[in-house]
C-alpha cells in the first residue's frame, strides 16, 4: 500500500516564499518506509518534527539509515528525506 501526502506552506502574511512538503508512505508487512519531499523557497519553521505512529506498536525506527529512539509510538527527529519505522501492524 503506498499513500501520498501534501502540505503547503507559506510565508506568515500570506505573500512571498512558499514551501511544498510531500510524504510518500510505503507500508510493508513488517513497517513503514516514509519519504519527506521539500519543494520550495520558504524554510521549514521547525527545528524537529514529532511522528506519531497510529495502528502499529513500533519496535525500531531508523532515519537516514541511522538508528533513533521510539517511544511511547511517536520520535522526534529533524527533518529527514527517508525514515523506516519496523514494528507491528494492529490494523489491516
Amino acid at each position: 500500500m503506498k499513500i501520498v501526502l501534501k502540505l503547503y506552506s507559506h510565508s506568515p502574511m500570506g505573500y512571498g516564499k512558499s514551501r511544498l512538503d510531500k510524504f510518500r508512505m510505503v507500508r510493508f508487512e513488517d513497517g513503514i518506509e516514509i519519504f519527506w519531499e521539500q519543494q520550495g523557497e520558504y524554510a521549514f519553521p521547525y527545528q524537529t518534527v514529532k511522528i506519531q505512529l497510529h495502528g502499529m506498536e513500533a519496535k525500531a525506527a531508523w532515519v537516514n539509515g541511522n538508528s533513533v529512539d521510539c517511544q511511547e509510538n511517536y520520535l522526534i527527529t529533524e527533518q529527514f528525506p527517508q525514515m523506516y519505522v519496523a514494528g507491528e501492524f494492529k490494523i489491516d
